[in-house]
């Protein structure tokens, strides 16, 4: 697929169709969670993206970044001085030690460095297995939580101290690096704090404002982020405006627990299937 006789989307798309039609499923969702709909769900996102790119989960990873960030432009504009800057602050040690940690964790799993011997490529895709490991397991950890929320009886208060924060931080840190997964971390620490829903959807816009451009640095360094992905990206950016548009509507006509129920229960099934495909693979 060419535009203005730039090549987007190359050999390395078996199939260009799926590519556009999971990829801009997975991006209309991600928009829709930024634009305030649907919340942590967005992490739906995320697995949905790995099967575009054709099961690379490492592509799936680069390919979100940067298209997070444009989002997150957009979002900081509309959300302007609407957060509560010490709230966010509080998390952001314990993010940059995650974010470490989730870089280190990358290149000790092979990301980083030149693909370029047979025995390089099968340690790459023992990489990308494992990653897509981990993304099955944290889709799956994150529905459990979520149901034990919404098992819960009544609402709570809570005031964090700084060993709560930078723990709520790290973990938001290191998920995030590893596949974009922080959403229902900083939702588990920011909602019981009862900041009124505008202060809540501004400082998470904040935080994620922050942290992804954060994120640049590891993924710029272990080449996760290059040409390939940067046009790939491209070819799906058009769904964003619809996503966020769509996030608006749905936000004033559906239901959001019902909604939130049939993605979570879409998300415990897509994460099975990545935990099989990946124990599969590295098996294999």
């Amino acid at each position: 697929m060419t535009l203005f006789g730039i090549e987007l989307i190359g050999e390395e798309i078996p199939d260009v169709w799926m590519f556009l039609t999971m990829g801009g499923l997975s991006v209309m969702i991600m928009s829709m969670a930024k634009a305030g709909f649907g919340g942590s769900v967005g992490l739906l996102s995320v697995p949905i993206m790995v099967y575009a790119a054709g099961g690379r989960t490492s592509l799936a990873m680069a390919l979100m970044l940067p298209i997070l960030i444009a989002t997150d432009y957009m979002n900081i504009i509309v959300w302007w001085r609407k957060w509560r800057w010490p709230v966010a602050a509080r998390l952001l040690p314990g993010a940059v030690l995650g974010i470490v940690l989730g870089w280190l964790a990358l290149h000790a799993m092979g990301f980083g460095g030149e693909v370029v011997s047979e025995q390089a490529k099968a340690n790459r895709a023992m990489a990308d297995a494992l990653m897509k490991l981990g993304v099955g397991v944290i889709s799956l950890s994150f529905v459990l939580l979520q149901v034990m929320m919404w098992l819960r009886s009544r609402p709570w208060t809570f005031r964090p101290v700084f060993w709560q924060s930078t723990v709520a931080g790290g973990i938001a840190g290191v998920t995030s690096t590893m596949a974009h997964s922080a959403g229902p971390v900083t939702a588990m620490y920011l909602l019981p704090q009862q900041l009124g829903k505008n202060a809540y959807v501004a400082t998470t816009v904040l935080y994620y404002f922050i942290g992804n451009q954060m994120k640049l640095a590891p993924y710029l360094h272990l080449g996760l982020i290059n040409r390939e992905s940067l046009l790939l990206g491209v070819a799906l950016v058009p769904t964003v405006p619809v996503g966020v548009l769509l996030g608006r509507w749905m936000a004033k006509k559906v239901n959001e627990k019902v909604f939130s129920a049939i993605v979570y229960s879409l998300l415990a099934l897509t994460g099975i299937d990545l935990c099989r495909k990946a124990i599969m693979s590295l098996a294999g």
